[in-house]
Order: C-alpha cells, then sequence, then structure tokens
C-alpha cells in the first residue's frame, strides 16, 4: 500500500500575503569552509545579500509576494555545516515512530536519528555537523535524476536575524520543530522560500524558482528558507501552524509575535544538469520538484546555541562556520571590521566572498 504524506497546504503555513523579508544570504561551502557568496557586486566583503528575484513570485494558491527591496542592511548569521547521516522512508515530525511510511528523505546532522525521534531524543546525540553542540535532525526529499538518486555530500544551515531589528529576535525555542516547504505545490513556490540555484565553487549565481542546467563544472544546489514567526507556545510543527514567514513590513501578525531565528538550509548535488529532476512523493515514488521541503528538529545544546546566538545574531557578527563542542565561531568579527574580515583567514573558514 502506498502511503501519502498530509499535505503541506500553503494557505495554512503562509497567512500573509506579502513577505518583505530582509534579504537573504547566500553561503556556499569551499573547500573544508565557508565563504559568503552573492551575485551583482564586488567579491570583497563579508556581507551578503538575497539572490536577483523577480519583483514578485507566485504561490500555488494565486498569492503575490513580494521580492526583498533593493538595500535592505544585512542581518548577521553564524554557520553549521552537516554531512548527510541517513537516508530512509522516515518522517519524525508528520509521521512519528511509523517506520518506512514517509516519502524517502535525506537526513543530515544526528547519526541517531528514526522515525520515533524527539527534540528531547536528540539532544547530546552523536551528529555529523561541524559543532558537536548540534545533534538537530534536518532532512529533505531525496533529489533524483533520470530516476538516480543524488546523494548530496553535505547540508549547509544557517541562522540569521529574519529581519532588520537583531534586538527584536528571540533564541532558538529548546524542543521547538519546523516544516519549511509544500510537498503538495502543483507549481513553483515563492523564492522567498525555495530557492534553486548553480554553485561555481562557492559563487553562486542564476538564482531560480524551478531547477535550471548550470555551467560546466557547477553544481545546482537547492535553498530553503524557514518561517520565523512563533506563536510563542506551540513547538510541535506538524500542523504547520507553530511558525510562520512573516508579512508586510518584514513584521510578525499579533498570532505569531515572537521572532525567532531564521534556519536557512541549502544543499548542494553532484550534478550539472537540471534534466530529469524529480523529488521524493511517497515510498517508491519520484515527482516534480516544485515540492520542494526541509523539516528540522532542533536538538541544539540549548545553552551552546543561546551563546552563539548573543554573539553572531544579537551582537551583530559574522561568525562564519561554528565548529567544535562550544560552536567555536571561525571569524566572529567580520560584519563588525568589515576590513578585518578581508583579510586571509586560517583554513578553517574561506575567504569571504560576494
Amino acid at each position: 500500500m502506498t502511503h501519502q504524506e498530509p499535505g503541506r497546504s500553503w494557505v495554512a503555513r503562509h497567512r500573509t500575503t506579502t513577505i518583505a523579508a530582509a534579504a537573504i544570504l547566500a553561503i556556499a561551502v569551499v573547500g573544508g569552509g565557508t565563504a559568503y557568496a552573492m551575485s551583482g557586486h564586488n567579491n570583497d566583503s563579508a556581507a551578503a545579500a538575497a539572490p536577483a528575484a523577480s519583483a514578485t513570485a507566485t504561490t500555488p494558491s494565486g498569492m503575490r509576494m513580494k521580492a526583498p527591496p533593493a538595500g535592505v542592511p544585512q542581518s548577521a548569521i553564524f554557520t553549521d555545516t552537516c554531512g548527510l547521516s541517513r537516508t530512509a522512508n522516515d518522517d519524525p515530525i508528520l509521521y512519528p515512530g511509523q517506520a518506512g511510511v514517509a516519502m524517502l528523505h535525506n537526513f543530515f546532522g544526528n547519526t541517531g536519528v528514526t522515525a520515533g525521534s524527539t527534540a528531547a531524543t536528540l539532544t547530546g546525540g552523536a551528529t555529523t555537523c561541524t559543532t558537536g553542540a548540534d545533534a538537530s535532525s534536518y532532512w529533505t526529499p531525496v533529489l533524483y535524476r533520470d530516476g538516480q538518486a543524488l546523494a548530496p555530500s553535505k547540508a549547509l544551515i544557517y541562522w540569521r536575524t529574519p529581519g532588520r531589528d537583531a534586538a527584536t529576535t528571540q533564541t532558538m525555542p529548546a524542543g521547538i520543530s519546523l516544516i519549511a516547504g509544500d510537498e503538495k505545490a502543483t507549481a513553483p513556490q515563492s523564492r522567498q522560500v525555495v530557492t534553486w540555484q548553480c554553485d561555481g565553487n562557492g559563487v553562486i549565481s542564476g538564482a531560480a524558482d524551478t531547477p535550471h542546467d548550470c555551467a560546466a563544472g557547477e553544481q545546482v544546489r537547492l535553498v530553503l528558507t524557514f518561517p520565523s514567526c512563533w506563536d510563542g507556545h506551540t513547538l510541535d510543527g506538524a500542523t504547520q501552524t507553530n511558525v510562520i514567514y512573516p508579512g508586510t513590513g518584514d513584521t510578525c501578525p499579533a498570532d505569531h509575535p515572537v521572532r525567532i531565528p531564521q534556519v536557512v538550509l541549502h544543499e548542494t548535488y553532484p550534478t550539472s544538469s537540471a534534466q530529469n529532476l524529480t523529488l521524493s512523493m511517497g515510498p517508491g515514488m519520484a515527482g516534480s520538484t516544485d515540492t520542494a521541503h526541509a523539516d528540522f528538529v532542533n536538538g541544539w545544546t540549548q545553552a551552546t546555541f543561546d551563546t552563539a546566538f548573543a554573539t553572531c545574531v544579537t551582537g551583530g557578527k559574522a561568525c562564519g562556520r561554528v565548529s567544535g563542542p562550544d560552536a567555536t565561531p571561525a571569524h566572529p568579527d567580520a560584519l563588525v571590521n568589515p576590513a578585518k574580515a578581508r583579510q586571509p583567514m586560517s583554513s578553517a573558514a574561506a575567504r569571504p566572498t560576494r
């Protein structure tokens, strides 16, 4: 018997018609480090901005959503790189405890994740992430080309202020789970949520709402942005109403008043061709790439996350990749001191580019 996952309704999760979010950073993994990449600007600053976007994007329900305004100040971030830990027909958020009934997912981070995993069981576990403090689990549907699964090398996750004012952003709630994207979409999703790009050795280009061919030597990259306005009390993301996207003016509505860090996941695939790409839709099923989505269960050691958040986001510093048990940042003063950020860094992090 074939099982279909419950619909991730756009209307249920996207209550506002306009997202005027701050520009989204494009971050790439270069060798063993992190590079900040942006099209259309000189490659000499640690600041980064959103991929080029059309003035509006159409959601599956026909709503119009505005692209980020030009010139929006950039937000501080810190990053985490997590290797592939498991591929399985599990979904701990939508099918808790029901092994083998979900679509095929690539899991990143926690190495012990199962269909029955929760935030409590994940926290403190072994992880493929660059910092041992992040035992979260992140997962996405498997991408196929010509029916053959493409195994991503790793996922890059970054945490940023989802707007202009870091002072109003609270730390990520312990125990929360989130879902980004719509696995029932029948048309390209808003580029505020799903973006397909080309990764040319850390230089990101060609952002679009559907996959497209990249130049020789480049790789197809999928970017998924999670919602960042929390209702303040619901941790379980299964209904996809606990957290929604900001509305007009980058504000959180009264029923979701708590601004939390915006999580953005980048997944790069070993192909430059977008021909015949499909995404997992159910056990043994593959379908349109319009259904891109990602899931997250928070397994961070809370005290460590809170410290990194206070230093990098509230403190306004572009920390780069964090590593080690204490989530030590590679270059915590890059945003505060752009001149210093342009100096060559150690092998722990690639030079910021854009």
